[in-house]
């Protein structure tokens, strides 16, 4: 049975996505990208749930997941700063979030939904482009362990740089910023855990 490997996930308003690619394009002009961000791939986004699940399971997923979104009124988020961590490869970056309780709580419904259909999946075929990326040990650990080590009182969403170094590349943005999120998606994953594929998405009212 086929598997797929998806992010439930909040998208950003434009000048937010704006501001993340021109941080990632920066970072690879000098040398730092590691995946080129854009708003149709590799697109920059808030994680609410990632899983793995029976891809004829994925109607009943969109089904169970899109009468929480229904419900959802627009999120009015926080960004707070860019904070670095170490791998193998050098010092990879991301923004960090204002962590309110209605984003818990949003992360909470969703994950509770679709907790039956979760699945184990080690074959890299359930990522875009999986054959030819395969499946990194990091995101094997991610998207096999997300409800046990990266849910509930672990949660700790952000928007990925994809990039190295990337507090260099953003010495002129001023934090806090505040946005209001109005669009929830459901993408399936590249490797690195990146929203590859949009599966789904929804226009919060």
């Amino acid at each position: 049975m086929n598997k797929l490997a998806i992010d439930i996930v909040l998208l950003p308003p434009k000048e937010i996505m704006d501001l993340v690619i021109s941080i990632n394009r920066a970072a690879f002009e000098r040398g730092k990208g590691r995946f080129k961000m854009s708003e149709s791939d590799f697109v920059p986004h808030i994680s609410l749930t990632i899983a793995c699940i029976n891809e004829e399971d994925l109607n009943q997923v969109i089904e169970k997941v899109n009468s929480i979104f229904k419900l959802q009124k627009p999120l009015q988020l926080k960004l707070t700063g860019i904070k670095l961590y170490e791998r193998d490869d050098g010092k990879r970056g991301f923004i960090t979030l204002d962590v309110s309780n209605e984003l818990k709580n949003l992360h909470k419904s969703i994950l509770t939904s679709i907790e039956n259909k979760l699945q184990k999946c080690t074959d890299s075929k359930m990522l875009v482009d999986g054959e030819t990326t395969g499946l990194s040990t990091t995101s094997n650990l991610i998207i096999n362990n997300y409800k046990e080590k990266f849910a509930y009182s672990n949660y700790h969403p952000h928007i990925t740089l994809c990039s190295f170094d990337s507090d260099l590349f953003a010495k002129d943005i001023k934090f806090p910023i505040n946005f209001t999120a109005n669009k929830l998606a459901i993408f399936q994953l590249g490797d690195g855990c990146t929203c590859r594929k949009l599966l789904f998405d929804y226009d919060l009212k």
